[in-house]
């Protein structure tokens, strides 16, 4: 399905820009988010009426957004009694997904094994977690496999790639490679699901890495792009 928006969120919390898909050279602020509040975006998911679905990660919070730039709160987790995850000494929201029945799939990681997880959320209810992750690590990206019904997500501090029935149910390593792993920070990072392979980040190699996915196992890794912006090694 085509959304009326195509749009995209800007990592240093500065707001949320809009790009109409017939001129991609026109763009827009269409909001600013408050710093101050917590509002600082991690991923996005798009609805086909132009609404963006955001995870504010240091709010714990998942928001709606209009095309017009009204931010209504759906969703916030709880904050943990102490610490957060690891490498970050605080808790946050992360990877967001939306299905085509509208419901939100996204992952906190609290360094609490009694929260951290993905979570599902229905239009109108509270939020649900169907999969618990571990604690010590920390769930970073989330893409979805349709035709498998799949979720695959990562762990930057693992450095490790799982999947998630949709449905929930307990998680399983899909690929812990040597080319997920952190060097010095946080390794494994965003993730999508393409032609029939995984394609996810390294941020500390500075990597874009392709994984084919072969009756549901993982093939050999594809080192796709190096030095990519935002690496600690180049």
């Amino acid at each position: 399905m085509r959304t009326k928006l195509l749009a995209f969120a800007i990592a240093a919390g500065i707001g949320l820009t809009t790009v109409s898909p017939s001129d991609a050279a026109t763009s827009r602020i269409a909001v600013h988010f408050d710093l101050t509040k917590g509002q600082q975006p991690e991923n996005i998911a798009l609805a086909p009426d132009g609404t963006a679905y955001v995870t504010f990660a240091a709010a714990r919070q998942v928001a709606a957004i209009s095309p017009e730039g009204t931010i209504r709160i759906l969703a916030t987790l709880p904050a943990p009694a102490d610490g957060g995850a690891p490498a970050l000494g605080f808790a946050l929201t992360t990877g967001i997904v939306r299905t085509a029945d509208g419901t939100l799939y996204f992952l906190y990681a609290s360094g609490d094994p009694a929260t951290t997880g993905l979570y599902r959320l229905r239009p109108g209810r509270k939020p649900q977690r169907i999969a618990a992750l571990p604690a010590n690590g920390l769930p970073n990206g989330l893409a979805y496999d349709e035709p498998a019904k799949t979720f695959y997500l990562t762990d930057s501090v693992l450095g490790s790639i799982s999947t998630v029935p949709l449905h929930g149910g307990p998680a399983r390593t899909w690929s812990s490679a040597p080319e997920l792993a952190a060097a010095g920070f946080l390794g494994a990072n965003g993730i999508k699901v393409r032609h029939g392979a995984i394609w996810a980040t390294n941020l500390d190699r500075g990597t874009l890495l392709r994984i084919p996915i072969r009756q549901g196992r993982p093939g050999p890794v594809q080192v796709k792009a190096t030095g990519l912006a935002g690496s600690l090694h180049r």
